[in-house]
């Protein structure tokens, strides 16, 4: 597995194969990623009025997004492709998840807001004919 905190494990061009355990845990990160963009597109469907629509909209691509970087991914560490294999391929990774989360969650404070305007609307529409 190597030493996590050692540079030359992150900087490795050619790593070799990823130990079990690592690759059973991005295999299961993968699945869940999958389950995660069927149920944000079963609630985007289902909820197109609601104040959490556009992030949910966010979080779908997200985690299909990321769905498809962890396919290629398993693919290059299983097939021990060297430049595609290294390991610093999955600190990049997890620095886009976090800024991609970051300003997804920076989006969503803008939900008070949003919910408050579809009070008003509904309310002046009770009015209107």
């Amino acid at each position: 597995m190597g030493n996590l905190t050692s540079y030359k494990y992150w900087i490795m061009l050619n790593p070799g194969p990823l130990a079990p355990l690592m690759q059973n845990a991005l295999i299961a990160f993968a699945a869940a990623l999958f389950l995660a963009v069927i149920g944000l597109a079963y609630f985007k469907r289902k909820n197109r009025k609601n104040a959490y629509f556009s992030v949910m909209g966010k979080l779908s691509n997200l985690a299909l997004a990321n769905f498809i970087i962890s396919l290629f991914l398993l693919f290059f560490t299983f097939e021990a492709i060297p430049f595609f294999s290294s390991r610093f391929w999955f600190l990049l990774w997890g620095a886009g998840i976090l800024a991609w989360a970051y300003f997804i969650f920076r989006h969503s404070a803008a939900i008070p807001q949003k919910r408050l305007q579809i009070e008003k609307d509904r309310e002046f529409r009770k009015y209107v004919p």
